[in-house]
């Protein structure tokens, strides 16, 4: 029974498994910015049903009715297939009309559905480049259970486990209701993409969302074993953090502020993939670049090497690679850059610039990789062929600066796409130093100053961390067991604040102006 009553120590409560199962009347809502006002949530109208009562169903929308029908009567098995059957009725509706479009006669275009008869993914691939689209993801979004999510991937897992329920007799059951409910809602995301742009142009609309909320929200985990149902202690509350596995709190919906570990963990090392797609999206929000929109496939290229997103801004037109390697990047990887680049250009394609975010060593933490790993050759063909190129790591702490310190993000943009190796420090920095020795007590940073540099209290510097920028505001310094105002050649003292963080030695200092800072108002001279 889902809604038990029962007695412990003399008291007596009520178990509720499907919270949503206990209302008697319509859910209710408020509103943020007035709590008191209630108002009951009403999924459709009766205009609403009317309306859409006159409209034809999409192809394959009635199999996707009846996936979500099965779903909630907990036929699983029935449920996948409906699912699955739905994107395949629709995919090869969208691909007739398609090649219609392009003149073909009704025997080309019968000829070539059936080329794809049972290639399902094959047929997907053809849709794809035949209307220069592709299907969405990664997506970007502040909870963990949606950022990263890819449909391709999704209708792959979904396939394989429907292959599974029909070839090889695999049963759905009770543990499975969160996994199908996944399989339901990504389905749906995919099939509403397909539709779209088709001959009614409507998106199959559910308000599921609130009612998925409840029906999965148990106040109770449960197992079920031989001897019955067995209740497990609740976790309680969340954690407000970093690792979505401990639990999180939503303070904001803007991707800006997915959490620093999430963002750097897209990185991969320490035995965990990389995903460099989901980290420059979320690199790109935190410098909030909203122009940033997946670049159309290429179909049969011998190079192994294509624009994955393109930024159009102010009418230019900025290709974005993402170099994902093992191995530390070499000339060949950049030659064949500036192929791909070449063979948009005879497409058709004007291109402003192109920006390359390098993620190499991808087998180990960023920390500990190897920073000095572009070539003077690397970087010579980059400048000649007009390539910006930037590691992943230092988009990370540009990132990360941009978010903590308010650097200017269209300067640091503007910055990254200068031919050559960039990113290496924040724009318009300077070097001044290098650290030679950091001491935990009395928290400070020892800096070998660099021929003429000069730096005064008052100034900012800028430190390259393992994982981050660590930017400061000189308040004062020791030169020779002397505190001093001004300090040129030599070794100087500053008192730093890391929290546990330690300066890596050897690594650069940079002076950057005040305007860089938030609420800074005037610049000084350079240093030197």
């Amino acid at each position: 029974m889902p809604i038990w009553f029962l007695s412990a120590e003399g008291i007596k409560f009520n178990v509720i498994l499907f919270p949503y199962l206990a209302l008697e009347s319509r859910p209710s809502v408020t509103k943020s910015s007035n709590p008191s006002e209630v108002n009951p949530y009403i999924a459709a109208s009766l205009e609403d049903i009317e309306r859409v009562a006159g409209i034809d169903a999409t192809p394959g929308e009635v199999e996707l009715l009846d996936g979500w029908s099965l779903y909630y009567r907990g036929r699983h098995a029935d449920s996948i297939r409906s699912f699955v059957t739905a994107i395949e009725v629709l995919l090869e509706a969208r691909l007739r009309e398609v090649l219609r479009t392009r003149e073909a006669t009704p025997e080309d275009v019968e000829r070539r559905l059936l080329e794809t008869r049972n290639k399902f993914m094959k047929r997907l691939d053809q849709y794809c480049y035949l209307t220069q689209s592709r299907v969405p993801g990664p997506y970007l979004h502040v909870l963990p259970t949606i950022n990263g999510v890819r449909l391709a991937r999704e209708l792959e897992q979904t396939r394989d486990l429907r292959h599974k329920i029909v070839h090889a007799g695999r049963r759905l059951d009770r543990n499975l209701v969160r996994p199908m409910n996944r399989v339901a809602e990504t389905m749906t995301w995919l099939f509403n993409w397909l539709s779209r742009g088709g001959a009614s142009g409507r998106r199959v609309m559910r308000p599921s969302f609130f009612y998925e909320a409840g029906r999965e929200g148990l106040l109770y985990t449960f197992r079920l074993e031989a001897g019955g149902v067995v209740l497990l202690p609740s976790l309680g509350g969340v954690a407000d953090s970093q690792d979505e596995d401990s639990g999180f709190f939503i303070h904001s919906w803007d991707p800006a502020t997915i959490p620093e570990s999430r963002f750097l963990r897209a990185l991969g090392g320490g035995g965990k993939p990389s995903d460099i797609e989901l980290f420059a999206k979320m690199a790109f929000a935190k410098l909030r670049i909203p122009a940033l929109r997946d670049s159309p496939p290429v179909a049969d290229s011998p190079l192994p090497h294509h624009d994955r997103y393109c930024i159009l801004q102010d009418g230019k037109l900025t290709l974005v690679f993402l170099l994902d390697l093992e191995h530390v990047v070499g000339e060949r990887d950049v030659e064949q850059i500036a192929a791909a680049v070449a063979a948009r250009t005879r497409a058709g394609l004007s291109v402003s610039s192109v920006l390359v975010i390098v993620n190499d060593q991808n087998g180990m933490p960023f920390e500990f990789r190897t920073h000095e790993t572009i070539s003077e050759n690397c970087r010579g063909i980059a400048e000649a062929c007009g390539i910006g190129l930037v590691k992943a790591e230092d988009l990370a702490r540009l990132a990360l600066g941009v978010q903590e310190y308010g650097w200017p993000a269209a300067t640091i943009i503007e910055d990254l796409l200068v031919p050559g190796w960039n990113g290496r420090a924040p724009a318009g920095a300077q070097k001044v130093g290098v650290v030679v020795h950091y001491y935990a007590r009395p928290n400070a940073a020892i800096i070998e100053l660099n021929g003429e540099a000069t730096i005064s209290v008052g100034d900012f510097l800028v430190f390259r961390l393992r994982r981050r920028f660590y930017q400061l505001e000189i308040t004062s310094m020791q030169q020779d067991d002397r505190p001093v105002e001004r300090a040129q050649l030599g070794e100087v003292g500053v008192i730093v604040s890391l929290n546990g963080d330690k300066l890596p030695i050897g690594w650069d200092v940079f002076w950057i102006p005040k305007q860089t800072n938030p609420g800074g108002t005037t610049a000084p001279e350079p240093p030197g």
